[in-house]
């Protein structure tokens, strides 16, 4: 409310909440505190097949993404070494330049 801009500063978006209310009820299943300060302009999210990502850009155009296991069922391992990620973690984190080409 106080950024007149209509922007956050980067030092208040590191203590971000994403939290993960029941449709019916209400309740929060699941919370998780992330570190979104790199995100200093447009973000958007998005969610489909129990995942969450996340993904803005910062002041120098270098876009960030993440990824969130948003499901409480364990998800296959399509790896022997790969373990089930816990509801709310993080499942991949990006980050690289703008890379339009030119026309």
């Amino acid at each position: 409310m106080a950024a007149l801009t209509g922007r956050l500063e980067p030092e208040i978006l590191t203590d971000v909440r994403l939290v993960c209310l029941d449709l019916e009820t209400g309740k929060r299943q699941w919370e998780r505190v992330h570190d979104f300060s790199d995100c200093q302009f447009t973000t958007y999210m998005t969610f489909s097949n129990d995942t969450l990502i996340v993904t803005g850009t910062d002041k120098d155009k270098r876009y960030h993404s993440f990824a969130f296991n948003t499901s409480a069922a364990a998800p296959i391992a399509t790896d022997q070494n790969q373990a089930p990620s816990a509801v709310g973690s993080l499942l991949w984190e990006e980050s690289h330049e703008a890379g339009k080409k030119p026309s």
